[in-house]
Parts: C-alpha cells; sequence; structure tokens
C-alpha cells in the first residue's frame, strides 16, 4: 500500500519494521551503513581472486566453461549464470533464476534483451580491479536498491533515514585511495576495519558477513501454495500477459526448482500483489 513502485529486495520488509518500531519510541531519524560494502569493497563478488568463490569461478575462462557444461546439466541456472561474469554478477545483486525466466517469459526476445543488458550493465565484472566493480554496485545497485529501500521504508514508516558514509568526501577519498590501501591486507572492507580496530571489539569485525534480507527461498518453499494462489488464481493482466503460468504452476510444484527459484517468484508475487492494487 505505502509503495511507488513494486519493490522486491526483501530487507526492506526488516527495515520498514526497525524504523516503525523506532518511530513508537519517538525516534524521528535512524543513521543507516548504506554505502560501506560499496566503497570499501564489502561484497564476495568485488574479490574474484578467491579460489572456488562464485566469483572466481565466473572470472577464469578456464573455469567457467567446463564448470557451466557439467554443472549445468543438473543445474540449468547455475549453466546460464556462469556463462559470462557479467551474468554472474547480476544474479549475485539480484538473485534471479535465468532458468526460470528462460522458460517463463513468453516473449523470448524479452529474455534475450534481458541478457543484453545484463552483459551491457555489468561489463566491468570482467575487469582485474577491484574498482572497478566496487564502482559497478556504487552508480547501480546502491542507488536502484540500497537506497530506493532504505528511503522507502523509513518514510513509510514517518522516519527520517541518514546515510553519513556517503558524505561526498568520504566517497571521493575512499575512490581516491589505491585499491591495496582500501582493501587494506586484502580483506573485505580492510582499511574500514583496520581504522575501527580501536572503537569496536574484535567479535564485531571478524563476525560472519549477514546481509539484512528475509529468508526468501524458505519462505517460498514453505508458502509455495499461497503464492500459487496469488499467482495462478488471480493473476494481474499484466503477469499473463508476460509469463506463462504453466511454467509458473510446474516450479511451484517442484520442490527443488521452488527452492532455487524463490527471489525470482518472490518478485513476481509481489509484482502481482502490487499491480491488483495500483493497477
Amino acid at each position: 500500500n505505502t509503495l511507488d513502485e513494486p519493490m522486491s529486495d526483501s530487507a526492506i520488509v526488516p527495515t520498514y519494521i526497525l524504523s516503525r518500531e523506532a518511530r513508537k519510541r519517538g525516534v524521528k531519524v535512524l543513521l543507516s551503513g548504506a554505502g560501506g560494502d560499496e566503497l570499501f569493497g564489502g561484497y564476495s563478488r568485488h574479490f574474484p581472486g578467491r579460489i572456488g568463490s562464485a566469483a572466481w569461478i565466473a572470472h577464469h575462462a578456464w573455469a567457467r566453461v567446463p564448470f557451466s557444461w557439467v554443472v549445468g546439466r543438473s543445474h540449468p541456472h547455475w549453466g546460464r549464470r556462469f556463462a559470462t561474469p557479467a551474468r554472474n554478477f547480476a544474479v549475485m545483486v539480484s538473485g534471479a533464476n535465468l532458468e526460470f525466466l528462460h522458460q517463463a517469459l513468453r516473449d523470448r526476445n524479452q529474455y534475450d534483451e534481458l541478457i543484453e543488458r545484463f552483459e551491457k550493465d555489468f561489463i566491468m565484472s570482467n575487469e582485474k580491479s577491484l574498482g572497478d566493480r566496487m564502482r559497478m554496485d556504487l552508480d547501480n545497485y546502491l542507488p536502484n536498491n540500497v537506497l530506493a529501500l532504505t528511503d522507502k521504508a523509513t518514510m513509510a514508516a514517518s522516519v527520517e533515514g541518514r546515510v553519513p558514509l556517503l558524505d561526498h568526501r568520504i566517497v571521493e577519498f575512499a575512490y581516491s585511495l589505491p585499491s591495496g590501501v582500501n582493501l587494506f591486507d586484502g580483506s573485505e572492507k580492510g582499511l574500514f576495519k583496520h581504522v575501527l580496530k580501536k572503537y569496536l571489539p574484535t567479535s564485531v569485525l571478524t563476525r560472519r558477513k549477514e546481509g539484512f534480507n528475509a529468508p526468501i527461498n524458505t519462505w517460498v518453499e514453505q508458502d509455495s501454495q499461497m503464492i500459487g494462489r496469488e499467482l495462478l488464481g488471480d493473476s494481474a493482466p499484466l503477469i499473463e500477459d508476460l509469463i506463462d503460468l504453466k511454467v509458473v504452476k510446474k516450479w511451484l510444484d517442484n520442490s527443488n526448482q521452488c527452492r532455487y527459484s524463490g527471489d525470482s517468484m518472490y518478485a513476481l508475487y509481489l509484482m502481482n500483489r502490487w499491480l491488483k492494487k495500483h493497477g
């Protein structure tokens, strides 16, 4: 009811709940750490040099090609995902299941256009420079996703969200540094953590990275019948025009496919509800 556009990043749910609870307690301004990953290298996709990681496989053709062929036979989505570094980067950002989209989109040209867009928008993922991959997220993922959901969720709760790490002076400083300095010790947010060592306990600085996302795949798998009723029994005309609902049913009925297409199913579910509400 409160969104002016459909947004399927599940982080908007806990962000809104947190903002709403803050408002109930009289808090009118919240500080967000948004931008830290994009400025100081906080995502695994920024580090293709880590052997065995998804970014590593996608970045090296000698590993990518056989992996795509072998694993793609049992997991077609992975075969499509690892076809190029750009596609892998796009999937790491969006969570999209390319095999599901390949089957479900009625117009094959739309799938081809989507892949072309991925290749164009994330072409720098094939570069050796960590700064180039970080810059893609700074220009794309940060404003189109992180900042968008932060803004929408806080405003919906009548709270002002501020992002101090994105002060232009900090951004300019971070991107003026050699990557070896910014990513101090070759680790994610290396310099950032090094600077904060005297202010924060080691347990905080070294704990495992966790996103602010909901368990979408589990939700979709456990509530596949509810999603099926929404998409198959009460679908908006635009959804029917774009998506082959027989494919949706096939994937929802298959627990393995349903699990691996969680983000795509959740996105369709939200889009359908938004379209019915807003026309």
